[in-house]
């Protein structure tokens, strides 16, 4: 380790390398630690330019030590947590916003700039970017890279935010996609003369190479903005209502919350506080032209459908507060994350009745130890598939506890597979059951890698699998 300091400190200087035992120890879980457990890095590095980045992914290459990327205060699913220790790079102080473009629609932001940065510097052209259902102090390019599910998914031009990357592969090189390989070219165009590689990075999680920039898209900044909330007692009530909304195209950020949830982000810890048992939220936008014409249609047919499903619009104090909370989410203002140990899903919600009885089911055979269930669901692409989450929190107090909550998380992603759900985040107790189902698709994988990580040396263990 000693060499592997001296080497460090040529790459970016001694002022740039973390050594302090306890600070290095902080790189060593996340959000889903205990389920998800790693190793202690030896060092963490934080450097500030591509530069940097490249002497220290050479370096690695040449002592072969592991690197794990990280550019977000928090993270999740274990994708930063080391698995045999290695060198955590710290991606914080790359955070230039390189350039604003409210023509085209899109910035270009190193890897280390969060939403609520890029939000401040978008608001002076009237423009918005997409937040994410997690933090708003979390990196943009991470989050997106990272699938992590946005408001605004109703929309199939914005499940699709990354346009260009430009990323130092596992063996050093540079590689740049689309019309970002060009320097006469505007980086808003992801395909190049060949293959659209800019995919590839997407659910990587850091095992191909590390991303120092990229160009996103945004959107227009809205004029007005409304909330609506529909209430719901039973979970079969909001199905056919959804897809009726969705399928009208009214609305952009929208989602549905399970009354556990929705009290949680309130932070009301008394869970048999009057509330509806799930609630549907909608934000209605008006553009920058004509927009009071905008919201007045689409509140005519919303309510047009409200009528047509006899739902009652009983509103309480609790209801208006929580629609206050999430327009600001919306706008990248505030936070309101909670803890929890989510299990991420995609299906079509017509299957979400089947999926959410098996697992009630799982919860109430479970007796070990106390959990809550809580649910968040958004549509994607005018509900042509739904994002589910289910949240358990539980408090996992003993080393048993932990034991019997991985089996327990495990046995809940096979039952939900097997219920018509899908898994894309291969981590922790899932990551056997998802690999093992798809021999081909393993095997591809390490051919990737090999080619882009030919030494292995990026976020080992995290996407490839050693196929039986």
């Amino acid at each position: 380790m000693k060499n592997l300091k001296l080497k460090l400190e040529e790459a970016v200087g001694k002022s740039k390398i973390i050594e302090d035992k306890n600070q290095i120890k902080k790189y060593s879980n996340d959000f889903h630690y205990p389920l998800i457990e790693g190793k202690i890095p030896e060092f963490v590095v934080k450097p500030e330019t591509l530069d940097e980045v490249q002497k220290i992914v050479h370096t690695a290459n040449e002592l072969e030590i592991p690197i794990i990327p990280k550019s977000s205060k928090s993270s999740r699913y274990g994708g930063t947590i080391p698995e045999n220790g290695g060198l955590i790079v710290d991606l914080q102080k790359m955070n230039q916003i390189l350039s604003v473009d409210p023509l085209n629609m899109h910035v270009v932001i190193e890897a280390g700039v969060t939403f609520k940065q890029l939000q401040t510097e978008l608001d002076k052209v009237d423009l918005r970017i997409i937040p994410t259902i997690f933090s708003n102090s979390d990196s943009v390019i991470s989050s997106y890279l990272g699938r992590y599910p946005t408001y605004a998914m109703p929309k199939f031009e914005y499940t699709d935010l990354v346009i260009n990357l430009e990323v130092v592969l596992g063996n050093g090189e540079i590689f740049r996609t689309g019309s970002m390989a060009s320097a006469k070219s505007p980086p808003v165009y992801p395909y190049g003369s060949s293959l659209d590689f800019f995919r590839l990075f997407h659910g990587a999680r850091g095992s191909l190479g590390i991303i120092t920039k990229a160009s996103i898209r945004v959107k227009p900044k809205p004029k007005i903005q409304e909330i609506k909330s529909i209430p719901f007692q039973n979970h079969k009530d909001f199905i056919n209502f959804v897809y009726e909304v969705e399928r009208k195209e009214i609305g952009t950020e929208c989602l549905i919350l399970n009354k556990y949830n929705a009290l949680n982000y309130l932070k009301i810890e008394k869970k048999d506080t009057d509330f509806p048992n799930w609630i549907f939220l909608i934000c209605l936008e008006g553009p920058q032209r004509f927009p009071e014409d905008k919201i007045t249609y689409e509140e005519e047919a919303l309510n047009e459908i409200i009528n047509t499903h006899s739902i009652s619009m009983k509103k309480n104090e609790l209801i208006s507060q929580l629609e206050g909370l999430y327009l600001k989410k919306f706008n990248c203002l505030g936070d309101g994350e909670h803890q929890s140990y989510d299990l991420p899903l995609y299906l079509t919600l017509n299957k979400f009745p089947n999926v959410f009885s098996a697992i009630q089911s799982a919860l109430k055979q479970f007796d070990a130890f106390k959990i809550d269930l809580g649910v968040s669901i958004i549509p994607v692409e005018r509900n042509r598939v739904a994002y589910v989450e289910f949240d358990l929190y539980a408090e996992l107090k003993e080393n048993k506890h932990v034991i019997e909550f991985r089996k327990l998380f495990s046995d809940l992603g096979e039952l939900a597979i097997k219920s018509g759900a899908f898994i894309d985040i291969p981590f922790g107790p899932l990551k056997e059951i998802l690999y093992s189902k798809m021999d081909g698709y393993s095997t591809l994988i390490n051919q990737v890698k090999n080619i882009f990580d030919p030494n292995k040396i990026m976020n080992p263990g995290k996407i490839e699998w050693e196929v039986p």
